[in-house]
């Protein structure tokens, strides 16, 4: 596999240094391998600031139907965490001709320790891949991931939720690099009508004790539940960066054109 980047943090961060910035997430093998890589790209083309690529798993116990119906159909049609990589190296080789752009995996625990630690954060940095976020480890459980990421400048981005705890945001600040998710609501993923009123004062407080933890602060970005424009209007005026899943998902299902008009649309 050939080297793509080796970037890491910094092209995270620096993704956030231009300003509020979209996040969308697909799924790697949905509705199938190739489409998949065609609605990443048009998802690049339509505006989004960085990419969030899910690896397929069979028990993806933070999310909603839209995503377990492509998670599930993305691993018959014979997703692995390998193959991910390989397409996420495709469109990392593609971005080189234009802009480059972070890339972010979402990845549950269980084929990040099959794979082999090490050798996942060394693979996904080959591949022109810059972090992950693993949504079913917990920071004090993550010390062998976050180690060998922090040798290697590869994000642990780690899941802040409404009714974290004091001290669990604490260690949540400790435990991220690129930047902390913000979850929009208790449960799982999925489209929502109307977003909750206090998450202004939820992302002040991961704010206020990410900068007494920490000399550089953390940017937030916020995700869970995003469904329409004005869910990111509001949500961008709020945090640092939107990310949306179900309902790029959702869209992706119909074509990379369905998925490129919703991006526009945010954007707009």
């Amino acid at each position: 596999m050939t080297v793509i980047n080796n970037r890491g943090v910094s092209a995270i961060e620096s993704a956030f240094e231009r300003g509020k910035i979209l996040i969308p997430y697909l799924v790697a093998g949905f509705p199938d391998e190739k489409s998949s890589l065609e609605c990443m790209k048009a998802a690049f083309n339509a505006g989004a600031d960085m990419l969030e690529i899910g690896v397929p798993f069979s028990d993806p116990i933070a999310d909603g139907a839209v995503i377990q119906h492509a998670q599930d159909r993305a691993l018959r049609n014979g997703m692995t965490l390998r193959k991910t990589l390989r397409l996420a190296a495709d469109l990392a080789a593609d971005q080189k001709k234009t802009v480059s752009k972070p890339l972010i995996l979402m990845c549950y625990y269980n084929p990040i320790l099959h794979f082999g630690i090490e050798r996942f954060v060394d693979s996904a940095l080959e591949s022109g891949v810059d972090g992950v976020i693993v949504p079913d480890l917990v920071p004090d459980e993550a010390e062998l991931l976050i180690e060998s990421a922090r040798k290697k400048n590869f994000a642990t981005v780690f899941l802040a939720a409404p009714n974290s705890s004091e001290k669990r945001l604490r260690l949540i600040s400790k435990s991220s690099s690129g930047f902390i998710y913000a979850l929009g609501l208790e449960g799982v993923t999925g489209e929502r009508d109307k977003m909750s009123d206090k998450l202004s004062t939820f992302v002040e407080n991961i704010r206020s004790i990410d900068k007494s933890e920490n000399k550089k602060a953390h940017r937030v970005g916020i995700g869970f539940g995003v469904s329409k424009p004005e869910h990111f209007k509001m949500l961008s005026a709020i945090a640092d960066g939107v990310i949306v899943g179900s309902a790029v998902v959702r869209r992706a299902e119909s074509s990379p054109q369905a998925v490129r008009e919703f991006i526009e649309e945010l954007r707009r």
